[in-house]
């Protein structure tokens, strides 16, 4: 499989071949992340002709089609092309310090969960078996779904398909039905939890594909959830007595090389492990993000914190202006004066 980084030119794109930009992914983004801007790049790729106008919109791409006829479609990981800010996530190095870093942390396992689930077709595999139940099996499902921790919104949703059936049973219109059901998964399928949740409860009923990259990363975010509820801060260990770091391990390893099962060995390439080179880009996208999201948390956070200190000044501002204490004056300050309270129109024993 190639990838390339290409211009739009409507309707389609059109791949950039050139030698110091390369074919796969880790060359490409070694390229793109050598500038500190989009425009950067695209400002050297117009003065070496290889796009017709620096206005161009560029992506990473991959080749598709027969030999006659290739096209090339945006890659479905990210639309975001990197530059030198995001370098450090792209390294093989790099990436695997992250996820030591982040191990212990169940939002960030649970937001890889969310990625993996969509990407391996997990979470489409879920609402296409929902669609396929009888209208018993439906129903039993969906109340467990309930219990299942999900976002108001999905409730609701669930909510809406078990009243429906209720009231109309075994004469319910497939259309209807199957239009509420895709309602639901509208509700949930932009919800990190709700993903994660339902892949959690609804693996006991729905028959996946054998990821085993999948199971490790299931595996290692159980772990995180219940060591934390138990307190521990270190050496996590899984139900069956796995140590964190070794189920990172085995996700890492599973997910980037690979395995000859026959041969009960990992494939080999100039005397090392032979590289997923996809997935590698793919697990450093989702890396990033995670951490972009954070970044953007942060900002949101400082811009409330900016807003609440504002509102406060404005509020201390009317205080001093409008609200202001009375200093009060006593005899002797009139004195000092050089004339009495009643000199000065003040009678001090009303006062």
């Amino acid at each position: 499989m190639k990838y390339y980084l290409g211009y739009y030119k409507n309707p389609r794109y059109i791949p950039i071949k050139d030698s110091k930009i390369g074919d796969n992914l880790t060359d490409i983004v070694g390229f793109t992340t050598q500038f500190s801007t989009i425009n950067e790049i695209k400002a050297y790729l117009y003065s070496e002709n290889l796009i017709p106008s620096p206005n161009v919109y560029i992506n990473y791409v991959i080749e598709k089609g027969t030999k006659d006829l290739r096209v090339y479609y945006v890659i479905n990981s990210t639309d975001k092309i990197y530059t030198s800010e995001s370098k450090q996530f792209f390294t093989l190095t790099s990436i695997k310090e992250y996820l030591v870093q982040e191990g212990e942390e169940p939002d960030f396992v649970m937001f890889l969960c969310y990625k993996y689930i969509i990407k391996f077709g997990y979470l489409k595999r879920m609402i296409n078996y929902l669609f396929y139940l009888d209208i018993n099996s439906l129903i039993y499902v969906l109340k467990e779904l309930k219990s299942a921790q999900l976002s108001s919104a999905a409730i609701e949703k669930i909510e809406s398909i078990l009243n429906y059936l209720s009231q109309k049973g075994e004469y319910a219109s497939q259309d209807i039905l199957e239009g509420l059901i895709e309602s639901f998964y509208q509700a949930v399928s932009y919800n990190t939890y709700d993903v994660a949740n339902m892949y959690t409860l609804l693996k006991g009923y729905v028959k996946f594909r054998n990821i085993p990259a999948m199971n490790d990363l299931s595996n290692w975010l159980q772990t995180c959830i219940i060591n934390r509820k138990k307190g521990y801060k270190e050496n996590y260990i899984s139900n069956d007595g796995i140590e964190l770091n070794t189920i990172i391990n085995e996700f890492f390893n599973n997910l980037i090389y690979y395995f000859d099962y026959d041969k009960k060995a990992y494939k080999m390439e100039n005397g090392s492990r032979k590289k997923n080179i996809r997935e590698l880009f793919d697990l450093g996208v989702f890396i990033e993000e995670y951490y972009s999201s954070l970044y953007e948390e942060y900002i949101e956070s400082l811009k409330k914190n900016e807003n609440g200190c504002q509102t406060i000044q404005n509020t201390v501002d009317e205080i001093d202006e409008e609200d202001e204490p009375e200093e009060f004056l006593e005899e002797e300050d009139f004195i000092r004066m050089g004339q009495t309270s009643e000199e000065a129109g003040y009678n001090l024993r009303f006062r």
